[in-house]
């Protein structure tokens, strides 16, 4: 399982943001999501 770890959470978050390819896989797949 996975552990719940804020700060580390946000870490990626912020690194994932610094990453336009990553950041756009990433809403390309939620709007497929969605689509469904």
């Amino acid at each position: 399982m996975l552990e719940f770890d804020p700060v580390k959470r946000l870490q990626t978050m912020r690194e994932v943001l610094n990453h336009p390819a990553l950041f756009a896989a990433s809403r390309q797949a939620n709007d497929a999501e969605v689509e469904r």
